[in-house]
């Protein structure tokens, strides 16, 4: 078969002999240019065998990187690329418009959702405050009140203790609507009790109320104590708003002499009108204060940490002292004083003269804010020297070391010191005494220049000179 000439190739063979004669006379001008340079290179490496071994290897490593450096430039040069360098890139690198307007600087992060509180489905029991309950364990009242329910037990989850009883908590909230139901049964478990759903108040504490108010019946005059129906009746007619809970307060309960009596007024959470700051109830002036709501801070009352007794799996600790080796019905002093000294408390959070759960400790938690660790320890540290002041004044006839630290072991408990007129502190900054003398002082020798010299006349002493 003859062979075609070369106008009759086809556009695939044209294309190919382009690219090799290209290449070819690519490879040939890349050889005139980086042909010198791999020459010097060899030579130099070649006339340098005698150098120190540590010069050698750095030469070496130089003579590696130019050859491939010069080898990535040679290969792009034939193969028609250039290579690309940081300013071979912003020369030629096409400037991009930037827009006039910043989209994501108006896009708003969506608010995090705030967690809304749930609402509360127990069921209160509100019972006298001597009521036999009051002194059973809540657990007990559980299981009890579970067998009196029989069919319907499923209901009750569970059963908290409260200040003013006892805390029914269904297991759902269809569950509430069956221990409504049941109310006649919960009422004869308990007797003598009041059952109501949780419900949001809006308080306020009414003070300057006349313990008692006159009246006249079938024309005798009589002097009335106010109680609770009273008060919410006369606070009805005055301000056209119906309390659903009135109660003294417990100062004025503790103080039944005095001329008038401060309460609490509770309205529901609904009320649109508020009191005013001062009240004409039985033709005095009183005042009216609204109570705003506070954060509870809750303590349990297992270790005395800010937590949940419920959920709380640390060993009981003292509410007076702290200690872990006994609680406060096995608390004792340590000390020697003679009965009835006692001794004062210490906290187990401050270290201060009071119990763990005295409400204006100076570490008790208050709303968001938190001590730091600097913080806690000035406080501390003052607190244990008022710790020792009591200790004092309360005549201990021991004083007992003092740490910032808490730790397991009570202040009744720590390794004592002998007894002392001043107050031990571990926080005092304390200066090193200065050292004592020996008994013999140091020989020395005599020092002739210290010595006074015994007065002469100085004529006499010029003629010893010259004799």
């Amino acid at each position: 078969m003859a062979r075609k000439g070369p106008g009759t190739d086809g556009p695939l063979q044209t294309a190919l002999l382009e690219s090799t004669s290209a290449a070819t006379t690519r490879a040939s001008e890349g050889q005139k240019i980086f042909s010198p340079i791999a020459a010097f290179l060899d030579k130099h490496r070649s006339q340098t065998t005698g150098l120190a071994p540590h010069l050698l290897r750095a030469l070496t490593a130089l003579s590696d990187d130019l050859a491939s450096v010069a080898q990535r430039h040679f290969s792009a040069y034939i193969s028609g690329l250039e290579q690309s360098t940081y300013a071979t890139i912003t020369q030629y690198a096409p400037v991009k418009s930037t827009p006039t307007t910043h989209s994501k600087a108006h896009v708003k992060k969506p608010m995090p959702l705030v967690k809304q509180p749930l609402p509360d489905n127990r069921l209160f029991v509100r019972l006298p405050a001597d009521h036999a309950a009051r002194k059973m364990e809540a657990y007990a009242i559980y299981s009890s009140l579970r067998s009196q329910l029989n069919s319907n037990s499923s209901a009750l989850k569970e059963v908290q203790a409260t200040k003013t009883g006892f805390a029914l908590c269904p297991s759902s909230p269809e569950a509430l609507l069956t221990l409504e139901a049941q109310k006649e049964i919960i009422s004869a478990f308990f007797v003598n009790c009041q059952i109501e759903r949780s419900s949001r108040w809006v308080s306020y504490r009414v003070t300057n109320v006349p313990r008692k108010v006159g009246q006249i019946l079938d024309g005798q005059y009589s002097l009335i104590p106010v109680n609770p129906t009273l008060l919410s009746s006369e606070i009805s007619e005055t301000t056209r708003l119906k309390p659903i809970s009135i109660s003294e307060t417990a100062t004025s309960a503790a103080n039944p002499d005095t001329l008038s009596s401060s309460w609490f007024v509770n309205f529901p959470e609904g009320t649109k009108l508020p009191l005013p700051i001062q009240l004409r109830l039985f033709g005095t002036i009183t005042n009216a204060r609204h109570l705003s709501k506070r954060t509870t801070v809750i303590q349990c009352t297992r270790c005395w940490k800010w937590h949940n007794a419920r959920s709380c799996a640390r060993p009981s600790r003292c509410r007076l002292c702290g200690s872990s080796e006994h609680t406060e019905q096995g608390h004792v002093n340590r000390c020697t004083a003679l009965e009835p000294h006692q001794c004062p408390p210490r906290c187990i959070h401050c270290h201060g003269p009071h119990p763990a759960d005295f409400p204006e400790c100076l570490l008790r938690p208050k709303g968001n804010s938190k001590h730091t660790k600097a913080q806690q320890a000035e406080i501390r540290k003052s607190c244990a020297i008022n710790l020792a002041k009591a200790r004092t004044e309360g005549g201990c006839s021991t004083q007992l070391s003092i740490g910032t630290q808490e730790t397991p072991m009570a202040l009744d408990e720590m390794p004592t010191q002998p007894p002392t007129h001043e107050i031990i502190s571990p926080f005092r900054s304390v200066t090193p005494p200065p050292r004592a003398p020996t008994e013999d002082p140091p020989i020395t020798a005599r020092a002739v220049r210290f010595t006074t010299p015994q007065s002469q006349n100085r004529f006499a002493s010029l003629l010893e000179r010259e004799l």
